[in-house]
């Protein structure tokens, strides 16, 4: 004897069950399903880690301190010419954060932004695989590109900070300054809350001893007229003292001059070009003593 039809159907409500009942019995939460080949979060970069441990390298900075503009720029560069130094792009496992990053740099005829920038929540993990042209030799890097609101809160939140998986474990880290307060009137509050963001990190012990640092001051095309040069020569001395106290590095952090929209047919910014090949180029820093491969794996067990 054939079945009932209607028990050939899914989920069939049962007729003497209360619909109430059965709505909340049956329904399941939405999962948003992010973009292919994406950014990643620390929920599934271990995914694409494989033989050996990737450089990680940190953009640190507020909203609108050119942070992704800068990696929009350097995936921007990999792609059309295919190279930066010595180093050949091979592939990327986020290719979709990357071209979100591209779209997020294009600019107006003014050079301000088309598009607004990385909003907060965004996937932030992208990767890069590159090779030697001369050795062969293979090299991955993960950027960490978080938006500028989640380092905002920083300042006031611990919780935030806490949720940080991927900072004290940093080989490298980017901090970004935006030229253009540092000759303004609010100058001030800028030097203040640079101030804030790093004691906050400092004190939650999560500022690595061991990364190499950097200071990108970005925007620096925006500083034409002789007297704000002058100002602006006064007050990065300042900057940089203060990120040296809070650091604490043996050596004194290495700065670099940027536009991160600098790129126009076949030329490019020189302090742009420069931090990119400072990026692109491994640090002479051995992996032997690594407790584990899945380094945000690793974290997440131990917090």
């Amino acid at each position: 004897m054939a079945d009932n039809p209607t028990n050939l159907l899914l989920d069939t409500p049962d007729k003497n069950r209360k619909e109430e009942s059965y709505i909340k019995e049956t329904a399941k939460p939405v999962i948003e399903t992010p973009f292919y080949c994406d950014a990643l979060t620390e929920d599934n970069i271990n995914e694409i880690i494989k033989v050996h441990k990737p450089e990680l390298i940190v953009l640190l900075g507020l909203n609108d301190y050119g942070k992704s503009t800068f990696v929009g720029s350097l995936y921007h560069i990999l792609r059309t010419k295919g190279k930066i130094g010595n180093y050949l792009f091979v592939d990327s496992d986020t290719y979709s954060g990357f071209e979100r990053r591209v779209f997020l740099r294009k600019c107006n005829k003014d050079g301000t932004s088309a598009v607004k920038r990385t909003i907060r929540g965004q996937s932030y993990f992208l990767s890069l695989y590159l090779i030697n042209k001369n050795t062969n030799v293979k090299r991955s890097i993960i950027l960490s590109d978080k938006s500028g609101e989640t380092y905002r809160d920083y300042i006031s939140k611990d919780e935030a900070i806490h949720k940080d998986k991927s900072l004290i474990l940093a080989d490298r880290i980017l901090f970004f300054i935006n030229c253009e307060e540092i000759v303004s009137n609010d100058y001030g509050d800028t030097k203040d809350t640079i101030i804030s963001l790093l004691s906050r990190i400092v004190k939650n012990d999560i500022m690595p001893k061991a990364a190499t640092k950097y200071i990108v001051f970005n925007k620096f095309d925006k500083i034409q007229k002789k007297e704000q040069k002058t100002i602006f020569e006064k007050r990065k001395n300042s900057i940089v003292s203060i990120f040296n106290e809070f650091c604490k590095d043996e050596y004194e952090i290495k700065c670099f001059y940027v536009n991160s929209k600098g790129i126009n047919y076949d030329e490019i910014d020189k302090g742009l070009k420069d931090l990119m090949i400072e990026v692109i180029n491994p640090l002479n820093v051995s992996n032997e003593n690594l407790e584990s491969l899945d380094w945000v794996e690793e974290c997440i067990k131990n917090s």
